[in-house]
């Protein structure tokens, strides 16, 4: 490869990838979202053959994986993986397996009768397709970065241009037998011209609400613009959660990467290396699965801005465990509800007698 240039149009979600090999052969890609679909575009000069790979980590089910730095570990329970000359469909239902609520809920005041489950009955997976002829390849074991899983790979058939479609699907009605063919639509040119002129548009009202440019003259040194630009890059994060369902974790929302070695100075721990079998979903953050006092960064951001939009899914989020919550007033021997600071998808809590690092509960 003699030159390889990638750019994000904060504006559009857009990325554009600009690669010359050294035998003079160029390729441009062009990648969007249309709601969960990611969007592969790319043109050629030559013809040109992909091959495209899924890689899983949850390939088999696995004991013990560590999932936080507080050292607890879960069985993660192996996905569903087909591929074809079709297309790649993975999966994973959370009713085919056994939950720990009922365990969890013990050791708390709160009424199982109370809890909002949204785990319950939950499936989530993809699909990939492709407007070329596939080929697959077989399964094969991978060590990518930090995780052992598996790759599924298939290779398209060698064209100018090729149309892949990534379709992401979560939630309790999901069908996983009908994904491809709803992704299959999306590969015609009308379907695609029609998402994309849809996509634009919560696109530009969204900047149009706002904004803060600093030092817009000056070079990508000046502290002052690199500020400005980060701002811009935060807002954007934010933005890619649009009617989305779960609060966002301010520390990355759903951009994350593979865990490396070692992170000092977290919480007055310092040198905590990562401690084996681990997954790509563990994050430093001790045993804290949603840190709700953090929101404030972005909650107080997001009504400045105008974006109020973008706080609904917080709002919800406390909305839907209002019950639980005052279960565990109740429990508490108080009135009204009670959140703790580090609660889970469920309204519970890693520590049922605050301690320590986490020492706040919110009584309302």
């Amino acid at each position: 490869m003699t030159s390889f240039i990638q750019k994000l149009d904060i504006y559009s979600g857009k990325i554009s990838i600009y690669a010359v090999s050294k035998n003079g052969a160029n390729l441009k890609m062009k990648l969007w979202f249309a709601d969960e679909n990611l969007i592969i575009e790319s043109v050629s000069k030559q013809k040109t053959a992909f091959e495209i790979s899924f890689g899983n980590w949850r390939d088999v089910t696995r004991d013990s994986m560590l999932i936080d730095m507080g050292n607890q570990r879960q069985i993660v329970r192996a996905d569903s993986v087909n591929m074809s000359n079709k297309g790649i469909v993975w999966n994973h239902r959370n009713a085919n397996y056994p939950s720990s609520l009922v365990s969890e809920l013990k050791k708390q005041s709160i009424s199982p009768e109370s809890i909002n489950n949204p785990t319950k009955n939950n499936v989530f997976g993809g699909v990939i397709v492709c407007n070329r002829a596939l080929t697959p390849l077989a399964k094969t074991p991978v060590n990518w970065q930090c995780w052992k899983g598996a790759a599924w790979s298939m290779t398209t058939a060698a064209e100018k241009s090729h149309t892949i479609v990534v379709a992401l699907h979560a939630g309790k009605k999901q069908q996983p037998e009908k994904w491809l063919s709803a992704a299959k639509e999306l590969l015609k040119p009308s379907t695609l011209q029609s998402v994309a002129v849809k996509e634009a548009k919560p696109w530009n009202e969204f900047w149009s609400r706002s904004y803060i440019h600093i030092n817009t003259a000056r070079s990508n040194t000046d502290s002052a613009w690199i500020v400005g630009r980060n701002y811009q890059l935060f807002r954007y994060m934010l933005a890619c959660n649009q009617n989305g369902q779960l609060p966002l974790l301010f520390n990355g929302g759903i951009f994350t990467v593979d865990n490396f070695n070692k992170v000092t100075g977290n919480n007055g721990d310092t040198n905590r290396k990562r401690i084996d079998p681990s997954s790509p979903d563990l994050r430093h953050w001790l045993v804290c699965g949603f840190m709700a006092q953090n929101q404030r960064w972005l909650g107080w951001p997001i009504i400045l801005a105008g974006d109020t939009d973008l706080l609904e899914p917080s709002n919800a989020f406390y909305r839907m465990h209002a019950t639980s919550a005052a279960s565990r007033a109740k429990g508490l021997g108080a009135q009204g509800v009670v959140y703790p600071e580090a609660i889970q998808a469920w309204g519970l809590t890693w520590n049922p007698t605050p301690t320590g690092q986490c020492k706040l509960m919110l009584l309302l």
